[in-house]
């Protein structure tokens, strides 16, 4: 906890912080180091198979309708982080290295 008194709109930027902070963490990529290489094996292997493929650009896909993002207010998201985080969230936190 700070000793430093943060004001109100600085603490709720904290608490928000804090909870961006942990939702990322359940964020999850898939690993794509590889998936180049299969593809060109398997391509290889239709090829000697006898099997014709297609040319890239005859597979890409048409483009996706655009889509609206609904951002949440800042008190729904001052509320929602509050819940997840606690309203006490010091910026030193923000900092600190997580082994």
């Amino acid at each position: 906890m700070s000793k430093y008194k943060y004001s109100d709109i600085e603490q709720q930027i904290n608490n928000v912080l804090k909870h961006q902070e942990k939702e990322l963490v359940f964020i999850s990529f898939p690993n794509t180091s590889e998936i180049d290489s299969h593809i060109q094996r398997s391509e290889d292997i239709l090829k000697m198979l006898g099997v014709s493929l297609p040319d890239r650009q005859s597979l890409a896909l048409p483009p996706e309708a655009k889509r609206v993002m609904v951002l949440p207010t800042w008190e729904s998201l001052c509320k929602e982080s509050e819940a997840s985080v606690g309203n006490q969230v010091s910026l030193e936190e923000l900092f600190l290295r997580r082994k």
